[in-house]
């Protein structure tokens, strides 16, 4: 097999340091990983950066080779926290997503957990009834190609691991955001389903 083009070949140099950013927990979020990446293989900032996909290939293949056994164990412990996390939140429809859901989560990658409803202030005094600390932010989210709504997140600390519940529309519940990787709508598990996730 022949080698890369130039512009390939740094595009995987970028990806693979951005891969090992993200494992090593540097950085939290790609689009952080891969300008920190750029910059510290010595890019220009007009440099064409890889997506988001070429990334979280690249991060597959890091936890693939180096630490296999334990990032299982990683990921069965995020998603048993993950679960805890939705009990507290269940009538407001739980969905886990984001790399908790699909496997590519490290150690310090937060559980990432959608609520639903048309009154963030519920959140607010649920989390003080359950005497549970938080701060807040507002975070984009593309609810479909042509959307695109500003929406409260809520951030805490549970067990070893940080949990982020974003509060969306109730038809968010039907019609799942896109993916900040794929632009395809984002997959999701339910406290059912993360159930059976754990007793796979």
């Amino acid at each position: 097999m022949g080698s890369l083009p130039s512009g390939q070949a740094d595009r995987k140099k970028v990806s693979i340091e951005a891969a090992k950013l993200l494992a090593e927990g540097f950085v939290r979020d790609y689009h952080a990983a891969k300008i920190k990446a750029a910059k510290n293989l010595g890019f220009s900032d007009s440099f064409d950066l890889p997506t988001n996909r070429e990334i979280e290939d690249e991060l597959k293949l890091n936890q693939a080779m180096f630490d296999a056994n334990g990032h299982d164990a990683t990921i069965y412990s995020l998603r048993k926290q993950a679960l805890e996390a939705m009990n507290m939140f269940e009538k407001y429809t739980p969905r886990l997503a984001g790399p908790v859901f699909d496997g590519t989560a490290t150690q310090y990658s937060p559980i990432e957990i959608q609520v639903f409803s048309d009154s963030p202030k519920d959140m607010v005094i649920n989390l003080l009834d359950l005497n549970v600390p938080f701060d807040t932010e507002d975070r984009k989210v593309r609810l479909s190609k042509n959307d695109t709504k500003l929406v409260p997140v809520f951030c805490f600390g549970m067990g070893d691991f940080e949990v982020e519940v974003t509060v969306l529309p109730p038809n968010s519940l039907r019609q799942s955001p896109l993916s900040p990787v794929s632009g395809a709508p984002m997959e999701r598990a339910s406290i059912k389903n993360l159930i059976k996730m754990l007793e796979s």
